[in-house]
């Protein structure tokens, strides 16, 4: 390469987003919490309400359209949900460990 040229680089494009309400994989929920981590009262106490150890993620999404509420917040739901920690999301049902049991006082 020459002193005098010069080069380019080329942009990089970022990976398409999915559209907000797009369907996402199928996957199992496993709950992580003992009882409803959300405010008592709240929409999204509701849909965590939902929520059923070992349901697929489909079946949470159709839960929560027949609760009357819209498909994108079901999805919103499960990352914010992963996100802190109260489900995790697995490939199999069979990977769905035992549901947490409240601590004997």
């Amino acid at each position: 390469m020459s002193a005098n040229s010069t080069t380019s680089a080329k942009p990089v494009s970022a990976p398409a987003a999915k559209p907000v309400g797009a369907p996402i994989q199928v996957r199992y929920i496993q709950l992580l919490v003992v009882g409803n981590p959300k405010k008592p009262g709240s929409a999204s106490a509701t849909r965590f309400g939902l929520y059923v150890h070992g349901m697929s993620t489909s079946a949470y999404q159709e839960a929560v359209t027949k609760a009357g509420q819209p498909k994108r917040l079901a999805a919103a739901d499960l990352l914010w949900d992963v996100r802190h920690g109260f489900i995790s999301l697995h490939a199999t049902s069979a990977q769905v460990g035992a549901a947490p049991k409240a601590k004997a006082s």
